[in-house]
């Protein structure tokens, strides 16, 4: 009984690996408005709110005046980058273009090599990520919010970054960061710990 235990808490534990999400965005980086790419790391020192947005997307387009706003209240104690993502069909040249009819006076970017995208499992826009002076996730908003919630979001993690983090980096509207799980996986992972338990069952009897 005691092979059994030690059996599936080595699998657990290997599972748990499998599954921690990538909160932090140590090593990212996006393409910038000039055709260089920028770390993340970069911003590391002061608060990061990422805009995941597409040119295309309307939502961002009306979330827009909201977000300037926020950033006229918020600009001294948090950066702000809005990152094109999940369209195919962005560049350089659209952004820019998406930039005179929605300027933005925040830092833009382009999500060209999807890491942030992959990473964070951005799955539409408008995405709201927000991180910590470290670097590390610290909540996720997903859909067009208007400058009341934002600015509500971002005071509450200001108050208390430690106690936002702790209740907010799993809510569930991102558990799915890294990319989740391959259902296949979770297949054959219950099917070796049945054999397992089966194994230890069939000695029992001998």
């Amino acid at each position: 009984m005691r092979k059994l235990l030690l059996t599936v808490l080595l699998i657990m534990a290997m599972f748990t690996t499998l599954i921690s999400p990538a909160l932090a965005y140590e090593g990212l980086s996006y393409t910038s408005m000039d055709d260089i790419q920028v770390d993340f790391d970069s911003y590391r020192g002061m608060p990061l709110m990422v805009e995941a947005y597409s040119t295309t997307c309307s939502y961002c387009q009306d979330q827009h005046p909201d977000l300037l706003e926020v950033y006229s209240e918020k600009n001294a104690s948090i950066n702000f980058l809005s990152l094109s993502t999940v369209s195919d069909s962005d560049n350089i040249d659209l952004i820019l273009e998406f930039n005179v009819s929605y300027p933005s006076p925040w830092a833009l970017g382009w999500d060209e090599s999807k890491s942030f995208e992959n990473t964070y499992n951005i799955q539409g826009t408008p995405t709201m990520i927000l991180f910590d002076e470290d670097g590390t996730f610290a909540s996720c908003s997903i859909g067009k919010k208007n400058s009341t919630a934002i600015n509500a979001e971002i005071d509450s993690f200001l108050a208390d970054p430690d106690g936002y983090i702790a209740s907010n980096s799993g809510n569930g509207q991102c558990e799915d960061l890294g990319g989740g799980i391959d259902p296949i996986f979770m297949v054959l992972l219950g099917g070796i710990i049945i054999y397992f338990i089966y194994v230890e069952i069939m000695k029992r009897r001998k």
